[in-house]
């Protein structure tokens, strides 16, 4: 675990030091793993970053400017998280050419002007790095407990979402691959989250991953928590209520915590500390006359009082008594704690929100993020064994285009309700993919849609899976279909198809139609073509047979016998494969040498066989006006002699 290099310079000890930083814009939120000292010149290569490394400067005495620059230079490569350099032993003051290139090189400089043994200071802080990992730990764990107990009782995504929220005072959002907000709690604008998360985690379904868990950043009244925790914790003394769900510890001469919180009407919500559900500790025997109160008004947020909620309790230390922290909490005006009542505490310091010190801070987001990932997984095979692991209202959106049972001014809405604003789109685009394992062919698609930088959304549906895109600005369907990376074809049969780009939002449920009828098509009908079956099929490329396809067996039979007859009749009698040759020459472009390749003929075959063609049409097939109507009666014939069951 780490501490932030803020932190280890609000330490008491390191206080002491009277630690200054030349540069303003050093980045004192970088994180510290381990506190090492060293005089060492080479000591770069024996560290493993993010080390605060104490020095005299021992091993730049009697160095040049170059080669001070080199030491400092190498450290920030090696990674650690700064250097503090103690002045008035080896240096009077630090040279210039040192903090220019520690400024240069980005790594934090401090200046100690004041003398505290280095092992005194690595003693203390590494102490803290090593508790506040074992409190982390304990707390993740809490967590972690809680929500499986409510997925254990049922629960799904929704309610999931929510207790996550609520134990860790943060929002959460819970997104597909493509963007789409399956579930969130604890914001009005989860787009925010998802834009800047604190933390976030895969979630995999089935070894494939699903989407992503992302926690955001802590309220107003979490920085507050923050800075009480670190100041009194830095300070020697802690506050029962140091963190939301984590164990309280009470300094051993502090006196008598009694904690209450006062929240007025249309305040934001928060929770303190020790009144997280799920939050566990011990009162100490020897602990008198504490109380801890919540007042809440008509109109404020949640606030949950520890006595109420079973579990939930604070620790106080041994030989506590009669000491008041009091909080009062007003419309816009921030957390405000009363040091004088605590004997022993610092005087508050800003500490960020996501201070090191708290159990809600930002490493600790990350953990249990981690951790809950694992634990939304089976809720959402729940529901996919129920037939609705993409949401039940995206199933329905995409039933119900399918259909075309969905008024066109509806498609707007029902597009919105499942977190895809059509507002401001400029093209949409939709995929059909065929897949044996319908988990699969969802996760499948998903993935194509993060490949591609696309915003939409994934449902699976009758005969495989959808996907509907919006796209900020117009492409060529083909370019669209490469950046999808959509699974290549098994056997002979496409798996995938992409509808014709549309941009009226009423006109999806036609694009999506299209894909679907493409597809099926694409894997019933297999014509002769350069270069075998295509992987993707376009609907654009299939628009001719999809329209024929919707006509009578017996208007199909009259077109090919008005535009084939002769030449199917020949084939009958003399086995001359005329039909097969005059479809291959019209789909190479009427070239004879792709279709003497094709057809694995010499390039004499195929001028033989077209002269016979045009001899038994009367006519030539290169002529422009008749290549459309023996291209209807080819598709036509297809179509014919493939009808049968649906081999999706």
């Amino acid at each position: 675990m780490t501490l932030s290099l803020r932190a280890v310079l609000d330490h008491p000890l390191m206080r002491g030091a009277d630690p200054a930083v030349p540069d303003p814009h050093a980045d004192l939120d970088r994180p510290v793993r381990w506190v090492h000292s060293s005089e060492i010149y080479e000591i770069a290569p024996l560290l493993r970053g993010d080390e605060l490394l104490l020095t005299t400067g021992l091993g730049l005495a009697g160095r040049d400017a170059g080669e001070r620059r080199r030491y400092v230079t190498e450290l920030a490569a090696a990674g650690v998280a700064g250097v503090a350099l103690e002045v008035g032993r080896t240096f009077r003051e630090v040279p210039d050419d040192v903090v220019r290139a520690a400024a240069d090189a980005g790594l934090p400089l401090v200046v100690l002007r004041g003398v505290v043994p280095f092992v005194e200071i690595a003693e203390a802080v590494n102490a803290a790095i090593l508790d506040s990992a074992v409190t982390r730990l304990r707390h993740v764990n809490r967590i972690v407990r809680t929500l499986s107990g409510v997925l254990a009782r049922g629960a799904g995504v929704e309610e999931l979402t929510t207790t996550l929220s609520t134990l860790t005072n943060r929002p959460v959002v819970l997104a597909a691959l493509d963007g789409t907000l399956t579930a969130y709690a604890g914001t009005d604008d989860p787009t925010a989250v998802v834009r800047t998360p604190t933390a976030e985690a895969g979630v995999e379904l089935r070894g494939a991953l699903w989407g992503r868990l992302l926690v955001g950043p802590a309220g107003a009244a979490d920085a507050a928590d923050a800075a009480d925790a670190a100041n009194t914790n830095m300070a020697g003394t802690t506050d029962a209520n140091p963190s939301p769900g984590a164990t309280g510890a009470a300094n051993h001469n502090a006196t008598g915590p009694a904690t209450g919180a006062t929240r007025t009407a249309g305040t934001a919500g928060s929770t303190d500390a020790t009144h997280m559900p799920g939050a566990a500790g011990a009162a100490d025997p020897n602990t008198a006359n504490a109380t801890a109160s919540a007042t809440r008004t008509p109109g404020t947020a949640r606030t949950t009082d520890a006595n109420h909620m079973p579990g939930a309790a604070g620790a106080a230390g041994p030989n506590t008594a009669n000491a008041t922290t009091s909080t009062t909490r007003t419309p816009g005006t921030a957390r405000t704690t009363d040091a004088n009542h605590i004997p022993g505490a610092a005087t508050p310091s800003a500490a960020p929100v996501d201070g090191p010190w708290s159990t809600a801070g930002a490493a600790i987001a990350r953990e249990v993020a981690e951790h809950a990932a694992q634990v939304f997984a089976p809720a959402l095979l729940r529901l996919a064994d129920r037939g609705g692991w993409v949401g039940r209202e995206r199933r329905e959106l995409v039933e119900g285009l399918l259909g075309d049972a969905l008024p066109p001014r509806e498609v707007a809405a029902r597009l919105t309700v499942c977190g895809l604003v059509p507002a401001g789109t400029a093209v949409w685009a939709t995929v059909a993919l065929r897949r044996p394992d319908p988990v699969q062919a969802v996760t499948t698609l998903y993935e194509g849609l993060r490949a591609c930088g696309g915003r939409g959304l994934v449902s699976d549906g009758p005969g495989g899976a959808y996907a509907l895109i919006a796209l900020d600005r117009p492409t060529h369907i083909a370019e669209l279909a490469d950046r999808l990376g959509l699974p290549g074809a098994a056997g002979h049969e496409p798996t995938a198809a992409l509808g014709p780009l549309v941009r009226d939002v009423a006109r999806v449920g036609h694009s999506l139609r299209a894909a679907r009828d493409t597809l099926r098509l694409a894997r019933r009908v297999h014509p002769i073509r350069p270069t075998g079956v295509a992987e993707t099929v376009l609907a654009d490329d299939w628009a001719l047979e999809r329209l024929l396809d919707g006509l009578p067996p017996e208007e199909l039979a009259d077109l090919v016998e008005d535009q084939l007859g002769p030449l199917l009749a020949a084939d009958a009698t003399r086995g001359t494969g005329l039909v097969d040759t005059l479809e291959a020459y019209l789909r190479c472009g009427c070239s004879k040498t792709g279709t003497a390749g094709v057809l694995f003929l010499r390039r004499q075959s195929v001028h033989q066989r077209l002269a016979l063609i045009e001899s038994l049409l009367h006519v030539s097939p290169d002529a422009p006006d008749r290549q459309g109507p023996l291209r209807a009666a080819l598709t036509a014939r297809d179509l014919l002699t493939t009808r049968g069951p649906n081999p999706t």
